[in-house]
């Protein structure tokens, strides 16, 4: 976390390694003199070495970004299974060499390919070497308030340029283009989804048992991805720790049954992380499948050994390998839900399952996975509020239903492994199976329905997310451990949040903007007066919706209410504030005039000259900047994302000629003026 805001050159940190080395030596030398006295000494550096140790990790990982354009011809290994989307499919994958006529050049770098989605493009398998002829671009956000930030999201996982090719631009040269072991685990998993189909499953159901068993959402829909996110069961298409648990506990019985693995432990121990890592190859690794795997394998190396582990150290042991192989993946939304996740778990499940005693077992069963429910829902609320701004209102009831029988749906696919080689008991046991993940479906698409299913939206700020976590363990402690002073410390967190949202909302409250969006092909204007705002939008789509457009931003600075905008040939409608004052092409708000023309309202079409601060260009409007000058004399033009590349190139040109100063959307994002 340090190295991400901190900048300090790589040979200083070295250097800083090698001189703590020695000193913590010392100190541990004089330990004997010094007694316990200052012991906190060698804490303080040991520390201060691993803090050290982890910049240099960070540095050794730092990915630089390339931001090359480049057009020609490219081959290409897919790396992870692709995805489809809308209108096209996309996919990880690897550039291995750069092709010329005459020549051929290897590379070695990962980018974002997108192919237009048809027969072949969903097709495609994880290890296919493509041959493509695109253009590379640099990965770049759209630009617009509070919008996602996707290009640094990319970066984390090294990725830096983006490239699409249409039907016909793009070749499948073989199957199987990876290392060996890789392409072993392929050619398994390719088996495994082949015996899914084989079995009779499609649809919905087909795509859950692949989310559900392998990690694998290619065929899962915006509807059924939307019905798992509300009713708060999205946790269970992860393959995770429960996955790899029932995994691990099928293998540990299978295994069970070897009288010579009984007694010999090492063999026992290789062949279970054996399987446990291939098990993870195959669903992808992704961090939680890792950070399960990892916890479990040292489980499997504590039996081997016939030592206890600590669940405490497990956890920290898994994080720590996990981080010195991808320090990034700390930023990982998977990464922290996970460890949040199985933290409050451990933690806090025993002391709620302490608080009832069930005497039958059905009840005990209930009350334990109620437990469990809520301290996961408990540790992960704060994040899944900041990231995702929504909370799933029947978490409860969709644990009790999805998390048995996706246990049962896991125990399934096991069954349909092992009877795949008899096509009439597969099918049949395909039958019973897909009624097994309808049941789950149809309980989930229900719960997705019922009023009050998801709390939304709901923003939360990071300052607040770290303000509730700390509010939400100092008032553990103190219900737990009866220590006083961690109630004190509760009161403080809960004052500095009570303080941090006043004087948000006072800052809100005094806020005066004004918003031109970058949207390809549209023309969207907002103009906010504290908590209210008035929208005007132009548009050639007719299935574009501005409100669903501006629905991030607009939950971001809490607008409570919205002005129609207007879709017809008319500018503005009247505005019903008073700060904002309206005629045709003209708006005045907060002592700033903007003028906003396009090829009905060109300059020349106006009668006297009116000075302005923002003259607005838009749909491609039939003027220079010379008569912009002539007529309005702006201090700022702005170019929006209806206009070609090739009148906004001109305009920019014009703008320096004439010293004005000019943004255009396409290239700097969303223009943002804050009014006095």
């Amino acid at each position: 976390m340090l190295a991400s805001y901190v900048s300090v050159p790589f040979g200083v940190l070295v250097w800083l390694f090698v001189a703590l080395f020695p000193v913590l030596c010392m100190i541990q030398w004089r330990m004997s003199r010094w007694g316990r006295r200052r012991e906190w000494l060698f804490g303080l550096f040991f520390d201060l070495i691993l803090m050290t140790a982890g910049m240099v990790t960070v540095a050794l990982h730092e990915h630089a970004p390339n931001r090359l354009t480049e057009q020609g011809l490219f081959a290409v290994v897919v790396k992870e299974p692709p995805e489809e989307r809308k209108n096209s499919v996309r996919a990880i994958v690897q550039l291995t060499a750069t092709l010329t006529d005459s020549t051929q050049v290897n590379k070695s770098e990962d980018l974002m390919l997108y192919l237009r989605k048809d027969s072949l493009s969903l097709r495609l398998q994880q290890g296919d070497l493509l041959l493509v002829e695109t253009v590379l671009q640099p990965v770049r956000n759209v630009g617009n308030p509070y919008e996602f930030d996707y290009a640094a999201y990319l970066q984390r996982k090294h990725i830096s340029r983006s490239a699409f090719a249409e039907s016909g631009k793009w070749k499948l040269l073989r199957h199987y283009a990876q290392g060996p072991l890789q392409n072993i685990f392929n050619r398994l998993r390719t088996v495994l989804l082949d015996n899914y189909r084989q079995a009779g499953l499609e649809g919905n159901e087909l795509a859950v048992a692949f989310a559900l068993t392998l990690g694998y959402r290619a065929y899962m829909n915006d509807e059924l991805l939307s019905a798992y996110s509300a009713s708060g069961a999205m946790h269970v298409l992860s393959v995770s720790g429960l996955h790899v648990g029932v995994f691990y506990f099928i293998i540990a019985f299978l295994l069970g049954r070897l009288s010579f693995l009984r007694r010999c432990k090492a063999a026992w121990v290789l062949i279970m992380l054996g399987l446990l890592w291939m098990y993870a190859v195959i669903t992808g690794m992704s961090p939680s499948v890792s950070r399960a795997t990892v916890m479990f394998s040292i489980i499997v190396v504590g039996k081997g050994f016939r030592r206890k582990t600590y669940i405490y150290n497990s956890i920290a042991a898994s994080a720590f390998l996990l981080l010195l192989l991808n320090p990034s993946g700390l930023y990982d939304v998977s990464f922290q839900l996970s460890y949040m996740a199985v933290l409050s778990i451990v933690y806090l499940y025993p002391k709620l399952y302490r608080l009832l005693n069930c005497k039958y077992r059905l009840t005990d069963k209930l009350w334990g996975l109620t437990c469990t429910s809520l301290a996961a829902q408990f540790g992960t609320a704060p994040i899944s509020l900041y990231y995702f701004h929504q909370f799933p209102g029947y978490f409860l009831p969709t644990n009790f239903v999805a998390i048995p029988l996706s246990s049962l749906i896991i125990y399934g696919a096991v069954i349909l492994l092992v009877l795949s080689s008899t096509p009439v008991l597969a099918e049949l046991w395909g039958h019973l199976y897909e009624k097994l993940i309808y049941s789950l479906n149809s309980s989930v698409f229900f719960i997705e329905k019922l009023p009050g299913s998801v709390i939304y939206p709901v923003y939360f700020q990071a300052w607040e997310c770290f303000l509730v976590y700390g509010l939400m363990i100092c008032a553990l402690v103190w219900i737990t451990a009866r220590r006083k002073k961690f109630l004190l410390v509760a009161l403080v967190f809960c004052l500095a949040w009570a303080v941090g949202s006043i004087l948000h909302d006072y800052r809100n409250l005094s806020r005066r903007q004004l918003i031109v969006y970058h949207s390809p092909g549209n023309t969207l204007v907002q103009l906010i007066n504290g908590r209210q705002d008035m929208t005007w939008c132009r548009s050639q789509n007719a299935s574009f919706q501005p409100d669903q457009f501006t629905a991030t931003a607009r939950m971001a600075m809490q607008l409570n209410s919205v002005t129609p905008y207007s879709p017809d040939s008319a500018f503005f409608l009247p505005s019903n504030m008073p700060e904002i004052q309206t005629f045709d092409n003209l708006i005045r708000f907060a002592g700033k005039n903007m003028l906003i023309f396009d090829r009905a309202h060109p300059p020349n079409g106006m009668i006297r000259h009116v000075d302005v601060d923002i003259a607005l260009l838009t749909q491609n409007a039939r003027t220079e900047i010379t008569e912009l000058i002539r007529c309005c004399s702006p201090e700022t033009v702005v170019a929006d994302a209806s206009n070609s590349p090739k009148n906004t190139e001109r305009w920019a040109k014009e703008c320096q000629q004439a010293g004005l100063r000019y943004h255009c959307t396409a290239n700097d994002g969303a223009f943002v003026m804050l009014m006095k």
